[in-house]
């Protein structure tokens, strides 16, 4: 792993490990979904989730349902599909125990696939009404998770997993414009599928920008 790579693990490492952590460990069959999964956040969360032991069931739209399950999503639904929710409350009959709604506008239509007395967590802070017992969290953004982060990047770059890295990469068709970058910059637009966006510069001569002394 290079720097770079090590860089873009707690953008989303920070984010997911503290959504676990306030999940506490599952118990044997324990359902989590996902919504809005197939970007940086919710890509890392599908895969440190499985790792923990959570079945996992995500979203997205229907050209990542493949990169969905290939990261351990036991069931990747098409959120624009409207049958999505009765597919959910199809594999896990009742509803999940726990929803995480990544995405702003997420968390009203992720409640109705909660079980009774379950959990929700926003990570966006949607407003969500509280009904049916089930409780619902915004991700608690000042938990330490300090020392999770640290294991995770180590597994990551000792290769002890199959993790993929939740790194920004430019998308395909999208190219820097010549008169704003140097060619050694990376971009992507932001909340890009699989991935978020960021920006390497290797000289910053080339923009014009000097380090202090």
């Amino acid at each position: 792993m290079d720097f770079v790579e090590a860089a873009a693990v707690p953008i989303a490492g920070n984010t997911v490990l503290r959504a676990m952590q306030a999940l506490g460990s599952p118990q044997l069959g324990s359902s989590l979904f996902i919504a809005g999964a197939s970007g940086a956040i919710g890509s890392l969360a599908i895969q440190v989730a499985a790792e923990h032991g959570w079945r996992v069931a995500a979203s997205a739209s229907e050209d990542n349902q493949g990169y969905l399950r290939s990261l351990g999503a036991q069931l990747a639904v098409d959120y624009r599909d409207p049958s999505w929710p009765e597919q959910i409350r199809h594999w896990v009959p009742g509803g999940v125990d726990v929803a995480i709604a990544i995405q702003p506008g997420t968390g009203v239509d992720s409640l109705v696939v909660v079980r009774d007395g379950g959990r929700l967590i926003t990570i966006s802070g949607d407003s969500v009404p509280c009904e049916r017992g089930v409780r619902v969290d915004i991700v608690p953004h000042q938990a330490d998770v300090g020392r999770e982060l640290a294991q995770l990047i180590e597994q990551i770059a000792a290769g002890a997993s199959s993790w993929t890295k939740p790194v920004c990469r430019t998308p395909a068709g999208v190219e820097p414009a010549s008169h704003q970058l140097p060619a050694e910059c990376s971009v992507g637009p932001r909340n890009h599928p699989q991935g978020c966006a960021d920006l390497k510069v290797t000289h910053g001569d080339d923009l014009g920008v000097h380090p202090s002394t």
